[in-house]
């Protein structure tokens, strides 16, 4: 009867579907709609609560896969049945329940190279690995040094004893003696869509064997092959096009095809000026209602530049900095923002004017861990001149410009393709999001793999 106990409870499993918002039959296709829709409303990046994302995301990885779902449908969130562990832990008080502190093996790191097309589909990729193992079972104590690994020898030198300790030679200072053996394994590893460059994925107990011990992992580091079309910055993409006078001064549409086989039409009828990147520093006297990034003991101007460029701040996207009597704080806001917190007073603040990229929202990289969650995609224009125009007005009229560069194959109105029209963003403020969050994502889920999730083959 005590086992049983806890199947005398409610179970809830209306969670999960009331905060996706959809029916318990809703279909997979229904789910997945409610979960975009939300996680672009609570997801950090987009102001958004992050543990209401969590909550969601929870409830969309539960109800999207199937057996998981069936298994939420009768359980809950519980696991259907006491862990026996847990249970026999209370009743005698964890007597011989400690994990003992054993020795692990060296973990073996193999490193995998993929292309950004890859990374940005996600991909199972089959490994080899060299590892060591050891047959637990016929590991031996030394019987040269009793297990301890060294042995002791006595030098008489007249009247004086002295006591040397050196390295068992019958079984290399190890203590035991076992044989070890080195295999090659072959290993189904997953690649989640997103994955930062440098990921690793832990697979446990994959890595090489210590006698009396546990094996080691094996660790998978992703690394990326850069594209010749797209970069990369955080989950945003960037790409390089040439555009002619004309489309810049006329408007354009571009034929792109994305990532993951898409054709998608980029439109747009505004002017295009060329970037010019400010690196000069223009400051207001005023103060800002804002809460600052750091603060700290500081006043000379020319330092704080040195920190922000070349120091210790130079990786945290500083945007702006305000002089405050002995103090210094720092702001990663965006410059939009920080105008709009300007109120009256008589310190000195100093910030980076930057330019708006034009963007395609939502076409960039799938975010780690919330795949369904894409930043943007970035293109940087280059104008082409032509050599010569004769100001004459028909001319002029007639495009003399120069010719568009970019002449779709497609009909707007006739095709399905995907039409997007272009937006001024700044990536910087993208990028200083991507930076916070992915530290924390990482270290809340680093894909880490059970034995029983990789493919032996």
């Amino acid at each position: 009867m005590f086992f049983n106990k806890s199947m005398n409870n409610r179970v809830d499993n209306n969670k999960f579907y009331n905060l996706l918002g959809v029916d318990k039959n809703a279909t997979s296709t229904e789910i997945k709609k409610a979960y975009r829709k939300l996680a672009v409303i609570h997801h950090p990046d987009k102001g958004g609560d992050s543990e209401k994302f969590k909550e969601i995301t929870k409830a969309f990885e539960t109800l999207s896969d199937e057996s998981k779902r069936k298994h939420y449908d009768q359980f809950g969130e519980g696991d259907g049945a006491g862990n026996p562990a847990d249970m026999f832990g209370q009743m005698f008080s964890g007597m011989g329940m400690q994990s003992s502190n054993k020795k692990r093996g060296e973990n073996v790191v193999h490193e995998v190279n993929l292309t950004l097309k890859e990374i940005f589909n996600g991909k199972n990729v089959n490994i080899t690995v060299n590892r060591k193992t050891i047959d637990q079972d016929k590991v031996d104590i030394c019987s040269q040094c009793n297990g301890q690994g060294m042995i002791t020898q006595t030098v008489r030198m007249g009247p004086m004893i002295q006591q040397i300790q050196q390295p068992c030679s019958h079984c290399n200072g190890r203590g035991k003696s076992f044989k070890i053996n080195h295999v090659t394994e072959n290993i189904k590893v997953s690649i989640p869509k997103g994955a930062p460059n440098n990921h690793k994925i832990t697979i446990y107990e994959k890595g090489d064997d210590i006698a009396g011990g546990d094996p080691g992992d094996l660790i998978v580091v992703v690394k990326e092959i850069k594209d010749e079309i797209f970069e990369r910055k955080g989950y945003d993409l960037f790409i390089n096009k040439d555009i002619s006078l004309l489309e810049a001064l006329k408007g354009f549409k571009i034929e792109l095809k994305t990532l993951d086989d898409r054709n998608i039409l980029i439109t747009n009828d505004k002017v295009v000026k060329p970037i010019v990147n400010n690196s000069e520093w223009c400051n207001k006297m005023c103060d800002i209602s804002l809460e600052p990034f750091a603060k700290a003991k500081i006043s000379d101007e020319i330092k704080v530049k040195e920190l922000i460029e070349s120091g210790q701040l130079k990786d945290e996207n500083i945007t702006a900095f305000m002089i405050k009597g002995s103090t210094t704080y720092f702001y990663k806001d965006s410059i939009d923002k920080l105008i709009e917190s300007i109120k009256p007073g008589n310190s000195l603040i100093y910030y980076k004017q930057r330019e708006n990229i034009h963007c395609v929202e939502e076409e960039g990289m799938p975010y780690f861990n919330s795949p369904i969650i894409k930043g943007d995609l970035y293109m940087k224009f280059n104008i082409i001149f032509p050599d010569k125009i004769t100001i004459d007005n028909d001319i002029l009229i007639r495009g003399g410009f120069g010719e568009p560069l970019n002449n779709p194959s497609v009909n707007e109105i006739e095709s399905d393709m995907e039409v997007y029209e272009l937006v001024e963003k700044d990536p910087e403020v993208s990028y200083s999001n991507f930076k916070d969050t992915i530290k924390e994502d990482v270290e809340e889920s680093d894909e880490s793999m059970p034995q029983g999730q990789c493919a032996q083959q």
